[in-house]
C-alpha cells in the first residue's frame, strides 16, 4: 500500500509538472520572448537556459519516474518471493545490499534442507549454512532456528524495502522539486521584468 500511494502521488505531481511546464514552454514563453523583442531587451540567461533544457528536465524527472516504478515493482515481487531473477539489473544495482543480503539469507535457510551438506559436496559454506550444520551436528532443533531466522531476516527485508522506497521518492521528489524551480524563475521573471520596464 505505501509503494502504492507513493506511486500515486508521485506520477500525479510529475504529471502536473509536465502538462503546465509543456504548456508553459508552447504557448506562454513565445510570447514573452516576443515582448522582449519589441521592447529592445535582452533576455535573462535563466530564462534561455530553462527554454533550452526544458525537455531534459522533463527527461529526467520521467526516467527517474520510471526507475522508482520499476523498483518498486521488483521489491514488491522480491518481497512476495515471487519469479524474481537474482541476475535482473534492478536486483544487481538498484538494490540497497542490506536488502540482497536479507533475501539471499532467507533463500539460503529455506533451501537448507534440500542442500547436500557433505564436505566433499564443493559447495561454498555460507554463514547460516555453517550454523545450521554445526546446529545439526550438535543434536539441536535446526527447525527451530530456521523458523527464527526466517523471522528475523523477513522483518529486516520489510523495513529495508520501506526504506529504499523512501529514498526512491525522496530523490524523485527532489527532481521534481528543482525542475519546478527552474519553472518557476523561468514563468515568472519575465513577468517583473517587463512590469519593471512597462
Amino acid at each position: 500500500m505505501q509503494l502504492k500511494r507513493v506511486t500515486i502521488y508521485l506520477s500525479y505531481v510529475a504529471f502536473v509538472f509536465l502538462l503546465v511546464s509543456a504548456l508553459y514552454q508552447l504557448k506562454v514563453a513565445p510570447t514573452f520572448l516576443a515582448s522582449y523583442e519589441v521592447f529592445e531587451l535582452s533576455i535573462p540567461s535563466h530564462i534561455l537556459l530553462y527554454r533550452d533544457f526544458w525537455l531534459l528536465f522533463t527527461f529526467v524527472v520521467i526516467v527517474l519516474l520510471i526507475i522508482a516504478i520499476k523498483t518498486g515493482y521488483e521489491l514488491k515481487r522480491l518481497y512476495k518471493f515471487s519469479s524474481l531473477s537474482l541476475n535482473s539489473f534492478v536486483f544487481k544495482y538498484l538494490t540497497l545490499p542490506g536488502i540482497k543480503a536479507s533475501y539471499l539469507n532467507i533463500l539460503e535457510t529455506v533451501f537448507y534442507p534440500m542442500a547436500d551438506h557433505s564436505d566433499e559436496s564443493g559447495v561454498p559454506n555460507f554463514v547460516i549454512t555453517q550454523h545450521l550444520r554445526s546446529m545439526e551436528r550438535s543434536g539441536m532443533n535446526v527447525s527451530n532456528e530456521m523458523q527464527c531466522i526466517i523471522r528475523k531476516e523477513g522483518h529486516m527485508l520489510a523495513l529495508l524495502c520501506e526504506r529504499q522506497m523512501r529514498l526512491i521518492s525522496v530523490v524523485i521528489a527532489v527532481a521534481i522539486i528543482a525542475a519546478i524551480f527552474f519553472f518557476l524563475v523561468s514563468a515568472y521573471s519575465p513577468i517583473f521584468i517587463l512590469g519593471e520596464t512597462l
